[in-house]
């Protein structure tokens, strides 16, 4: 058994990915592996700067774990090219451009699979998106996009993090929980660093909405204010 491969393969969001985003995952995490005799492989994360960004844009990634069998018990490791039309990214706008639709339209109701996708989200997607279109500012989904899919990004690798720390107790050997506690501090540091650039990212994207509500709000007072002026004139 693969502990990660087996979280992703038994995970609502796992079953969604296509085999090389899961593996992108895989290597992002690293992962224990039992043999059918009980003996444990600890492969450890693979994770570099740029992986996070080409599983989310798109583009080569030097290395990752691939699976040669369907427990992925059998793991060799390979660059991938994950295309454009593949890339996480390209699911997340696919979502973003049809919920701002409907949103537009304010007669089709969302989909299961759009609101199982908004509570995915840390982010309040939906009033950004409401607040958008209050305001008369289409938002720009494809920045959006790229938000908001690290944010799923992220916490997906954080659960899969979480699992591994549950799973696997201390009775495992010094080695193994020595290349464990290295591979985990790797990835949070990471994972970490990523969280801090999405923040500034989405504060300066509030920033924008929010000074072009205020200003709304500034024309409607100034205009109210010269209507009364004429009716008392």
């Amino acid at each position: 058994m693969s502990i990660v491969w087996s979280y992703i393969h038994t995970s609502s969001f796992g079953q969604s990915l296509d085999k090389e985003l899961a593996e992108v995952f895989l290597s992002i995490s690293g992962t224990i592996i039992f043999d059918d005799r009980g003996n444990e492989l600890v492969k450890p994360t693979l994770v570099n700067d740029n992986m996070l960004d080409m599983m989310i844009n798109g583009g080569k990634i030097e290395q990752v774990y691939q699976c040669g069998d369907d427990k992925c018990l059998i793991v060799t490791t390979n660059a991938l090219e994950i295309a454009k039309d593949s890339a996480f990214i390209h699911k997340v706008m696919t979502y973003l451009i049809s919920i701002q639709q409907k949103i537009k339209d304010d007669t089709i109701p969302l989909t299961s699979a759009e609101k199982s996708f908004l509570n995915m989200v840390s982010l309040p997607v939906l009033k950004f998106m409401q607040t958008g279109e209050e305001t008369g500012v289409s938002l720009n989904i494809g920045k959006y996009a790229e938000i908001i899919a690290t944010d799923i990004v992220i916490g997906y690798i954080n659960g899969i993090l979480n699992y591994i720390k549950a799973k696997v107790p201390m009775k495992y050997s010094i080695e193994i929980n020595s290349t464990l506690v290295d591979s985990y501090q790797s990835v949070e540091k990471y994972i970490n660093t990523k969280q801090q650039l999405l923040y500034t990212r989405l504060a300066s994207e509030e920033q924008i909405i929010d000074g072009i509500r205020q200003m709304q709000k500034q024309l409607a007072s100034n205009t109210t204010a010269s209507l009364k002026e004429n009716i008392a004139f």
